[in-house]
């Protein structure tokens, strides 16, 4: 099987060159849009090119950094972000939201440090792209940096085996160059009067940064002095030039994941930035957005008439077709023939209102006829409405799922914000319902994935429902045993700890625990440049060492854990001492089930 390959992108590195390297665009409006059209058509090549499972773009925020705290020149001399470029940062980011890619973003950290983090993290092949010779020191057997050199079209391949011949440096020496040299677009200084020419010699022949300084004596003249003078702030560029591998970020892969061709969102962002090049480009367009763009209901016309008591119910029902569009909502439901929206209000408690179980007693023979196909939106939901009165659902079309198979992956809101912008101000619902499922049905075949619709994922409501109907059987009892064998123990545990510590204060608190461990007890903070005092597992287990302490923490967390989630959170959820499950079809981009509460 093919490893996964990641693309992350250091975002302000490739538009910063887009919107220099093109000339200027604007929409009809007069907004200039030629950065962001760089970068995607950029984006766009290198997804053909590489063809990775997995892609995200990684942002510097307009906030000091820990470099700038550790040194106040740091990037001094660089100037503020054109206008002109600084109103389309926002267009990128959101049509990199419609394209379902991971944006990156971390608080005290720059773009490299999330680039060189989710690198270290990630199961497979990165590829780096940026613009940056920074990102050199990320080379590895398993990152590859793709560095711009022209425009916006040419790249640089650098792996470790042409790192050398390419830059006259191993990945590791970018480091140690910069120290001795400076970086003049960052501002690092370096060491004073070490040009490039001599920071390299002093590398082939030293090594290293430490090699250089061991071996001081024997440098002679003036590059001499020049070292010995310049030490202090060789070590300081040293540490501005390293690239912080271990950022305190949630980086999940799942989120990453790539999904390509593009769908609905994207297209119609290509359509309002006036992108006539990519829009030309049907290859990057998922099959069914050419027949959905054609076809697409924007309202619906129908005639409405309400339904105020029991027996008006009856007859509609009575004259109700073989295709019923159903929807329910808080205080309504909807019904409809197809041309005509039936609307009443329902509720227990007002007089002149229908209750819902008189309502599903009236539909019961609809709703279980097989020769009546019942259109709805979210139809799980109905069966779950219907089941509390007995009333079961038979024959059906779930037009959000079809909506979901057809623009994979949209997500939820936006499905939902798409269905209800096929009403009208009358909320004609059901009868959308009717009209899209008409749609949707020449739309599957077209696209060819009316098998995978009506033969697996449709039948498949079904079943789901049915699981979450019969739930899952757990032993309360024994569950309540080990709720209280985890409690002792986590008391247990938690004044071993604080004796160890000679306090008391909150262990759940990072906080106050972070400042026991690594101010009180003086343990050594693992990550120098880091701003805050994590108690994250990985810092834990750097000092784990050091004392006894971090295996009673470890220890208790772990228990705690156990406790909150599968003790607390089942017995929580147990009916009966039945778990009954939400299972999510549409919820993933990669389509696999979800399930919450339980998860």
């Amino acid at each position: 099987m093919e490893k996964d390959r990641l693309i992350i992108i250091d975002g302000n590195s490739l538009v910063n060159r887009a919107f220099y390297a093109l000339p200027p665009m604007n929409t009809k409006e007069g907004t200039p849009t030629n950065a962001v059209f760089g970068f995607v058509k950029m984006l766009v090549g290198l997804v053909e090119k590489y063809k990775p499972t997995h892609l995200a773009v990684a942002f510097d925020l307009p906030k000091p950094t820990f470099r700038h705290k550790r040194y106040d020149g740091y990037k001094a001399t660089r100037k503020s972000m054109p206008d002109d470029l600084r109103v389309q940062m926002p267009l990128l980011k959101n049509i990199l939201s419609k394209m379902h890619i991971q944006i990156l973003e971390q608080e005290g950290y720059e773009a490299d440090d999330i680039l060189g983090t989710v690198a270290k993290r990630f199961e497979g092949h990165t590829f780096v792209v940026t613009g940056d010779g920074d990102s050199l020191q990320l080379i590895s057997d398993t990152t590859t940096v793709l560095v711009t050199k022209k425009g916006i079209s040419e790249l640089l391949e650098l792996t470790p085996q042409n790192m050398v011949e390419q830059k006259g440096m191993t990945p590791a020496q970018v480091i140690d160059y910069k120290a001795l040299c400076g970086d003049t677009s960052d501002n690092i200084p370096g060491v004073k009067g070490i040009g490039e020419k001599t920071a390299t010699g002093l590398l082939q022949e030293y090594h290293t940064l430490d090699g250089v300084y061991k071996n001081l004596e024997s440098i002679k003249g003036s590059t001499k002095d020049k070292l010995v003078q310049g030490k202090e702030m060789a070590y300081l560029s040293y540490e501005l030039a390293t690239i912080d591998t271990n950022v305190p970020m949630e980086t999940p892969k799942d989120a990453c994941v790539l999904v390509f061709p593009f769908g609905a969102g994207v297209r119609a962002e290509f359509e309002n930035l006036g992108f006539k090049t990519l829009l030309k480009m049907e290859r990057i367009f998922a099959p069914s957005e050419g027949v959905m763009e054609s076809q697409k209901c924007a309202a619906v016309v129908c005639q409405h008439a309400q339904i105020k008591d029991q027996e008006g119910l009856q007859q509609v029902v009575r004259s109700l077709g073989d295709k019923v569009g159903v929807h329910i909502e808080t205080n309504t439901v909807h019904l409809s023939d197809g041309s005509t929206e039936y609307t009443m209000a329902i509720s227990d408690d007002l007089f002149g209102s229908l209750s819902l179980a008189t309502v599903m007693g009236c539909l019961k023979e609809t709703l279980e006829n097989p020769q009546q196909q019942i259109i709805g939106y979210d139809c799980k939901q109905l069966m779950r409405e219907a089941d509390k009165y007995g009333v079961g659902v038979t024959a059906y079309f779930d037009v959000r799922l079809a909506e979901y198979i057809l623009d994979y992956p949209l997500s939820q809101n936006e499905c939902a914000n798409y269905f209800e912008s096929l009403g009208t101000g009358e909320d004609c619902l059901a009868t959308a319902c009717v009209a899209r499922a008409q749609e949707q049905t020449v739309m599957l075949q077209k696209a060819g994935q009316d098998k995978l619709f009506f033969e697996i994922e449709l039948p498949l409501v079904q079943v789901l429902f049915a699981m979450e109907k019969t739930g899952m059987r757990v032993d309360t009892g024994v569950l309540s045993n080990l709720g209280k064998q985890y409690s002792q123990k986590l008391l247990e545990l938690s004044a071993a700890v604080q004796k160890l510590a000679g306090q008391e204060f909150n262990l759940n608190s990072p906080k106050q625990l972070g400042k026991v461990l690594f101010e009180d007890m003086k343990l050594p903070y693992p990550f120098k440049n880091s701003k805050t005092l994590s108690t994250a597992v990985d810092v834990l287990s750097e000092v784990q060492d050091e004392s006894g302490i971090i295996d009673l923490i470890l220890q208790y967390r772990e228990i705690a854990k156990l406790n909150s989630t599968y003790i607390e959170g089942l017995l929580r959820l147990a009916t009966d001492g039945v778990v009954h499950s939400d299972f999510r079809q549409m919820a993933t981009v990669t389509g696999r089930l979800s399930s919450t509460e339980p998860n």
